[in-house]
């Protein structure tokens, strides 16, 4: 595989131990709710890996990219939402029976010592979310 090819690993393939902590976070929260597609906050963006990058780019038509994810996995599949216009993808994946977890940031950034707090929010239909705070 070469620098610029994607590794289209599955995300339950990824031992986490050989990621960073933001990757470990997003693949316990996916671990922890199977069958969901997790839209990750990172700055101005929702970022999707693995299988549910590969669901967003066909399904939302999205430009599926990559995200260097170490010498062992090398570029693994991202797709980007933007901030401020999440609710229109959202609507259009829940109108397709998608259920979708948001995990949000809880704190700036800017202020955080260590590993930005996170709180998730579980939907299955646009009306009904149940927070899951991590």
């Amino acid at each position: 595989m070469t620098k610029s090819e994607i590794n289209h690993i599955n995300s339950w393939d990824v031992n986490p131990e050989e990621t960073t902590p933001v990757m470990q976070q997003y693949l316990k929260i996916k671990q922890e709710n199977p069958g969901i597609l997790l839209w990750y906050r990172l700055g101005d963006f929702y970022e999707t890996f693995f299988e549910d990058a590969l669901i967003m780019s066909k399904e939302l038509e999205l430009t599926l990219t990559g995200r260097d994810a170490g010498a062992k996995m090398g570029r693994i599949p991202l797709a980007v939402i933007p901030y401020k216009a999440a609710d229109a993808y959202l609507e259009k994946l829940v109108q397709k029976n998608y259920k979708v977890a948001i995990c949000d940031q809880l704190e700036d950034p800017k202020f955080a010592k260590g590993l930005v707090k996170r709180g998730v929010m579980l939907n299955v239909v646009l009306q009904e979310l149940s927070p899951l705070v991590l």
